[in-house]
């Protein structure tokens, strides 16, 4: 799994790219940790069966859809229900949830993610898996944790700023000449 600090950057960057109001950006940040909670199941129930272990059943894109509509009654306005920008908090939020396993499956730990579940209890990984697994507490301020939080660096939280650098030039460039001629 990926740290704590990117998982919800993903998020982030797409609802500000998407214009998101920030409540709904707040519950997408949410839903991109929230299957992380398998951890602490797995933790309190030794012995879980497979697809409820970590990157089971919690890191599916079932469980996604499931957490994004019980999202929708935080983030989206009830008067507004199954209306065009409904829809969209609602695909902006599944994706929200789907990025958790999608990052899980860019580290080479474990035996994959259960994207699928419960059609399939199969588990994938990436190919290309550039990221350690994100240590626990004990070893996260180590040479460890150091190296996780720097691949994350380098795959996940440069280019997301540099795309969100991008739309704010974006931006300014074009309120610029909106506001020259304002003046004139």
């Amino acid at each position: 799994m990926t740290t704590l600090v990117t998982h919800p950057l993903l998020p982030y960057t797409i609802g500000k790219l998407a214009g998101m109001p920030g409540r709904v950006i707040a519950c997408g940040a949410v839903l991109s940790l929230l299957p992380d909670a398998d951890v602490i199941v797995e933790a309190l129930i030794p012995n879980l069966p497979h697809a409820l272990a970590h990157r089971g059943a919690t890191h599916s894109i079932a469980f996604a859809v499931l957490m994004a509509l019980v999202a929708m009654r935080f983030a989206a306005p009830q008067e507004a229900r199954f209306s065009r920008p409904w829809w969209g908090i609602l695909l902006y939020l599944v994706l929200c949830g789907v990025s958790h396993g999608l990052l899980d499956a860019l580290t080479h730990f474990g035996d994959g993610v259960a994207f699928f579940w419960p059609v399939v209890d199969v588990r994938y990984l990436f190919m290309f898996q550039p990221m350690q697994a994100s240590p626990f507490l004990n070893d996260f301020f180590s040479i460890w944790g150091l190296r996780v939080l720097m691949a994350e660096a380098q795959w996940i939280w440069l280019p997301c700023f540099a795309v969100l650098l991008v739309q704010a030039t974006l931006r300014r460039t074009r309120r610029e000449p909106a506001r020259a001629e304002a003046t004139q």
